[in-house]
């Protein structure tokens, strides 16, 4: 074995960790009748009357983003880490 090879830096843990835990984004589903998905759908409108977007993230705890790099990083801090998106021609 060279002396390069034995020198590499092995990965952590912690950068396993990050990669795991990254959000995971998926589209609500309209006809689900979930009551999460219902309150989603309820703030998105009321976020779309105010802003021009075409996508409002939520992240699990309820809270609206325009911006899906801000939802992201507000989600890798929750213990669902779940960003759901909802689209203007959903609501």
């Amino acid at each position: 074995m060279s002396k390069q090879a034995s020198m590499a830096p092995k990965p952590t843990k912690a950068a396993d960790s990050a990669v795991k835990d990254e959000p995971v984004e998926h589209k609500t589903d309209a006809s689900s009748n979930s009551k999460k998905v219902h309150k989603f759908h309820e703030k998105a409108k009321e976020v779309f009357a105010t802003h021009n977007v075409d996508q409002v993230h939520f992240t699990d705890d309820g809270t609206a983003f325009i911006h899906p790099q801000h939802a992201r990083m507000h989600a890798e801090n929750l213990k669902d880490n779940v960003i759901h998106i909802v689209n203007r021609e959903e609501v």
